[in-house]
């Protein structure tokens, strides 16, 4: 079954990196901040695989923000905003 879509859950995202600019944001922060500044469903806060549901979207989206290179993956469960640069670099590795 469909998880249901969380209204706003990407804009709210983004918002806590362009707080954040060029520090590294953990996927635990943004669990918090998105809990505190969205309205959650109860059916949203209900566990599935140990988690939250709304985890689950949040790392979706979060999957889906670093490949359209609006955020980078740092490490697992650390993430920046994407900087102009950060293109080059990945086209001078490949």
């Amino acid at each position: 079954m469909h998880r249901k879509k969380i209204i706003g859950l990407t804009q709210t995202i983004l918002q806590v990196f362009e707080e954040n600019q060029t520090r590294t944001v953990e996927s635990k922060e943004i669990y918090a901040e998105v809990k505190k500044r969205l309205r959650l469903t109860p059916e949203q806060m209900e566990l599935a695989y140990y988690r939250p549901k709304f985890h689950h979207s949040i790392r979706s989206t979060l999957c889906k923000l670093v490949n359209s290179d609006k955020i980078v993956r740092i490490s697992k469960g650390e993430y920046r905003k994407a900087l102009p640069n950060d293109k080059l670099k990945g086209l001078l590795l490949a």
